[in-house]
């Protein structure tokens, strides 16, 4: 079990080299600021938040969202680091768009969110979503980082790796023809790959946990529909609303959507990421949960609470947020002023590819000691499955007990084990036990 303790070197730059592109990640979206108390004073310190392998934009938005439901008056600072530099693109992208929801108007809203997530999800963009890609890239080729923007890279190489890649999808979306043989080939590679008994484990467990048998097979059936295709839009016609088939795209139009293509690995984003990992469970369901309960329309009116709250939150200046592109070991030693301490640090599941013991010797100089709150979020998603518990999984991939971790790091553990993925959550304490569950 070492090498899963201290993950070797080489494995590390192997991911390095050849990134997955996960553009819609991989891990469910969970609210990793539920531990910190409400702060009502805006005079305290901002929040701070380190996501490392951050993947897509959801625990941004959701981190401004739980905070802005609660009543917290203190901003919050981001630094978000990913390898890859298309991840960073779409990310700033995206959250571009999200910061201009039309918050204070319902029907706007709701069509504004209509073309948010087809940006967001969707291969083949009607003609209304593709113009707006376009504007923003565009955009943010001429104008970013603009002077007092909420978004910066302070790094100008990062920097220049983001807008090598916004020229590119720009580039791309202008020669669709010499690029539709690529786009076929990988959307049957990666789309197509799924079969309807694998859904219920890549959607997650907790999603269906509370729905009948009618809404799970309906859920089930529009993802199965979204690896055939590609796409959640659905028809515009009078009759039943059918998943619209990337076969039946116009490739002249060139409406493909490159946000969704790495150029650098020519990947599209990986065949186990789809756009409806936005349901959680716990007490904030019902908030993420349609009345249909189809993922369609659960997905959308998530996203309808997310972007209202960001937008309103960056319009009153109380959200910045800090990208960098690299390694996630020299981004936490150097890269981060040195009296930089973050009150959540998230990990995703990092330490699946570096190993769990690396990760908690590299995060913990940077958790805010100052606050009994501050939590460290490690994910396993690989080889726990033959576990019986969590407490036997915890002490086998730190190859000591899990109640020294109270003695050497300072940390107080819980952890959560599933079938289909494992989460802890990993905070300071002063003493006491250290009880997984």
């Amino acid at each position: 079990m070492s090498q899963r303790r201290f993950i070797d070197p080489s494995r590390s730059i192997l991911t390095d080299i050849r990134p997955f592109y996960y553009a819609v990640s991989n891990t469910p979206v969970r609210d990793i600021c539920g531990g910190i108390p409400v702060r009502h004073s805006t005079d305290q310190k901002p929040l701070r938040i380190c996501l490392q392998g951050a993947g897509d934009i959801r625990n941004i938005l959701h981190s401004v969202y739980s905070r802005r439901k609660i009543g917290d008056k203190q901003g919050i600072e981001f630094f978000v680091n990913d390898h890859n530099p298309a991840i960073v693109a779409r990310d700033i992208l995206l959250l571009t768009l999200a910061s201009r929801a039309p918050y204070g108007h319902k029907d706007r809203l709701k069509r504004f969110v209509d073309l948010f997530f087809s940006i967001y999800a969707d291969l083949s963009l009607d003609e209304a979503a593709g113009r707006k890609l376009d504007d923003l890239l565009e955009e943010l080729l001429n104008g970013f980082p603009s002077v007092g923007g909420a978004m910066s890279i302070p790094a100008l190489e990062h920097l220049w790796h983001v807008k090598k890649t916004w020229a590119l999808w720009k580039t791309n979306r202008k020669s669709m023809r010499d690029t539709q043989q690529l786009r076929d080939k990988q959307t049957k590679e990666h789309f197509e790959r799924m079969l309807p008994g694998q859904l219920a484990t890549v959607m997650r467990l907790e999603v269906l946990a509370n729905c009948d048998l009618a809404a799970t097979t309906t859920m089930q059936n529009e993802l199965l529909h979204y690896y055939q295709t590609g796409s959640v839009l659905k028809s515009r016609s009078k009759g039943p609303a059918v998943v619209r088939s990337l076969k039946q795209s116009n490739p002249a139009t060139g409406k493909c959507n490159w946000t969704l293509f790495d150029p650098e690995t020519k990947q599209f984003l990986h065949y186990l990421s789809h756009p409806f990992q936005l349901l959680i469970s716990g007490s904030e369901a019902s908030d993420f949960q349609a009345d249909n309960q189809t993922l369609l329309a659960s997905a959308k009116s998530a996203f309808c609470r997310l972007v209202k709250a960001l937008a309103a939150e960056m319009t009153k200046s109380k959200v910045k947020i800090v990208f960098d592109v690299g390694n996630c070991n020299s981004f936490m030693s150097q890269r981060i002023p040195s009296d930089i301490v973050f009150d959540v640090i998230d990990t995703s599941n990092l330490a699946d590819n570096l190993g769990l013991v690396n990760m908690l010797l590299l995060a913990s100089p940077r958790l805010n000691r100052d606050e009994t709150h501050a939590t460290l979020w490690v994910e396993f998603v690989k080889a726990h499955s033959n576990y019986v518990n969590a407490v036997e999984f915890l002490n086998d991939y730190l190859g000591f007990p899990h109640s020294m971790l109270g003695t050497t790091l300072i940390f107080n553990v819980q952890c959560h084990l599933t079938a289909a993925y494992c989460l802890m959550s990993i905070m300071n304490t002063v003493g006491g036990s250290v009880d997984p569950i």
